[in-house]
């Protein structure tokens, strides 16, 4: 409890409300008794480094509260400096909605510090080309009166590598995908999005349940 009441005390604003509960319980049965509170709430998951990231794809307590805990989750690396939420990219795909609810949720969470949203899309020669555009547009439109917004679509062989080259360079950004979504299930953009972004890049991870 001592450590716990360090950290916090050296991450939080002197003054802030602050709960500590240490338990014996597993983590993903521990955060579900305290998700039944009638609160909106975001579950943080520190992620350390290499060796911790690599256990993510072997059942690790972190992927565990991923695909259990049905809540709006941040992964934030060790090293990330303490985040800029002006902008804000959001993976999605035609064929698995956005969780709209879910997504307002953390757009609240923000308030107006979150000023520009890009939704993007990786597409293969096997997906629609004009359905994806249009999905993308019609995201944008929807948000148009609430952000700043546009889109960006990724195609063919070099889309992860594409992908990779521009958003490693918005070093202070967060990154939503969505749970289930094939964006993050598929291993090779999985690993390329955790390993590549989250921890090489030091940028936040969101999942939406």
């Amino acid at each position: 409890m001592e450590k716990l009441q360090r950290c916090t005390e050296a991450v939080l604003p002197k003054g802030a409300s602050v709960k500590r509960l240490v338990s014996e319980r597993k983590l993903v049965h521990q955060l579900q008794a305290l998700l039944r509170e009638p609160y909106n709430n975001l579950v943080f998951l520190g992620l350390k480094g290499t060796g911790l990231l690599k256990k993510i794809f072997i059942g690790s307590e972190a992927v565990n509260v991923i695909d259990v805990i049905d809540n709006l989750v941040v992964a934030m690396p060790r090293n990330a400096e303490c985040c800029s939420r002006e902008s804000i990219h959001v993976a999605v795909q035609k064929n698995y909605p956005l969780n709209i609810i879910d997504f307002d949720k953390f757009l609240n969470f923000a308030g107006e510090q979150i000023k520009n949203i890009v939704f993007f899309s990786v597409i293969t020669p096997d997906d629609n080309l004009d359905s994806t555009e249009k999905y993308l547009r019609d995201l944008a439109e929807f948000y148009a009166d609430k952000r700043d917004v546009s889109h960006e679509l990724y195609q063919g062989k070099n889309a992860f590598e594409d992908l990779k080259r521009i958003i490693s360079k918005r070093t202070n950004e967060f990154i939503v995908v969505q749970r289930g979504s094939r964006m993050f299930l598929d291993q090779m953009f999985r690993k390329y999005l955790i390993n590549e972004l989250v921890y090489e890049g030091n940028i936040p991870l969101v999942i939406l349940p």
